[in-house]
C-alpha cells in the first residue's frame, strides 16, 4: 500500500482544528485504491484548548504534543520526521480539503516528469464562507520568482524524497513556503499544475496579525538575497509590475478567470461539507459549474 502523508503544524487553533481533521479523515475515503492517507499532526505547545481537541483523535493520526513553542518550521520538519508517506502534504490547521482533493492528487502521482503537484484553492472567510475561488497555471519559475508564492499552502504536494532533502528553513517563520517552492524549483524539481481546486483556505484577522510583523521585511530581504532577488525597493517594484502581468496573461492562457468567473455563483455560500449539507451541496455545485464535475463525470455523494 503507498501512502500519502498530510502534515499539519497546530499552534492555537481550537476554533478550528478539527475542520482540518475531519476534512482529511472523509476525503481521504475517495482517494483510489493502493493509496493510504497517514495524518501527522504536532502540536506546537498550545495554550488554548487544540490539546483536548487533539488528544480525541489521538487513534486517529499520527500526533506529538510539543511541550514547548518550536516555531512552524520546526515544527513541520518534525512532523516529516513522523512520516512515512511518499508524497507529502502541507495542511495549516485552519484550512482543510475538499472531497475530492486528495483523490486528484493522488492521480497525478504516478506521473514521472512531476515532482510537485499543485492547483486552484478555494479562498474563504473567517467562517468558512467562499469568498472567491483563485485558479492557477501551469507552473512559471519567472513569476514565483517575481510575484512571489502564487502556489498556496495546502494545494502543494511533494515527492518526499525532495522535501527530505531540502526541509523547511528553520530561521524562516513566514515565508517559508516561498522559500521552500524556490528552492524546489532551483534544484530542478518539476512542478505539475493541475486545475481542480485542492484546498479550502481560509483569511481571518489572525493572519493578517502576522503578515503586519516587522519581521517579516526581514525574511524577505534574506530571502530575496538568497535566490538572488533585487534589493532595492525601486527595482523589486518594478519587476513585481512586469510579473504581475506575466501571472495575469497566464491565467488568462489557462483559463482561469472564466473559471473564476463561473465560481461566482456560489460565492458567499458555506463550504465546510463535511458536517454541513448546504455546504456539501455548495461544494458539488463548485465542481460542477467550474470543473464539470470529477473526471470520470461523477460527483462524490451527498450521502454520509
Amino acid at each position: 500500500m503507498r501512502r500519502l502523508s498530510i502534515l499539519t503544524p497546530s499552534f492555537n487553533y481550537a476554533w478550528c482544528i478539527e475542520d482540518a481533521l475531519k476534512s482529511v479523515a472523509q476525503a481521504a475515503g475517495f482517494v483510489p485504491g493502493g493509496w493510504a492517507v497517514e495524518h501527522v499532526v504536532v502540536d506546537d505547545a498550545s495554550t488554548d484548548e487544540s490539546g483536548e481537541i487533539l488528544e480525541r483523535w489521538r487513534d486517529r493520526v499520527v500526533l506529538e504534543r510539543q511541550t514547548e513553542n518550536q516555531g512552524q518550521s520546526r515544527t513541520l520538519n518534525r512532523a516529516l520526521a513522523l512520516s512515512s508517506g511518499e508524497w507529502i502534504g502541507w495542511l495549516n490547521s485552519d484550512d482543510f480539503f475538499l472531497p475530492l482533493s486528495l483523490a486528484d492528487a493522488s492521480r497525478a502521482f504516478d506521473d514521472e516528469d512531476a515532482d510537485v503537484i499543485y492547483g486552484d484553492v478555494a479562498l474563504l472567510d473567517g467562517s468558512a464562507r467562499l469568498l472567491r475561488l483563485m485558479t492557477e497555471h501551469p507552473f512559471s519559475l519567472w513569476t514565483l520568482r517575481w510575484w512571489g508564492t502564487y502556489l498556496a499552502v495546502g494545494t502543494v504536494f511533494l515527492r518526499r524524497d525532495l522535501v527530505s532533502r531540502l526541509r523547511w528553513r528553520e530561521d524562516l517563520s513566514l515565508l517559508l513556503d516561498w522559500d521552500l517552492w524556490l528552492r524546489a524549483a532551483e534544484s530542478g524539481a518539476r512542478f505539475r499544475y493541475l486545475p481542480r481546486p485542492l484546498a479550502a483556505v481560509r483569511r481571518h484577522p489572525g493572519q493578517e496579525s502576522r503578515q503586519d510583523r516587522p519581521d517579516r521585511l526581514t525574511e524577505k530581504a534574506t530571502v530575496r538575497r538568497e535566490h538572488r532577488l533585487p534589493s532595492r525597493p525601486w527595482m523589486w517594484r518594478a519587476a513585481q509590475r512586469v510579473a504581475a502581468l506575466t501571472h495575469g496573461v497566464q491565467k488568462l492562457a489557462a483559463g482561469g478567470y472564466a473559471r473564476e468567473q463561473r465560481a461566482g455563483a456560489v460565492r458567499g455560500r458555506p463550504m465546510r461539507w463535511f458536517e454541513d449539507p448546504e455546504a456539501r451541496s455548495t461544494v458539488d455545485s463548485l465542481y460542477e459549474l467550474v470543473y464539470g464535475g470529477r473526471s470520470d463525470g461523477t460527483l462524490p455523494s451527498r450521502e454520509g
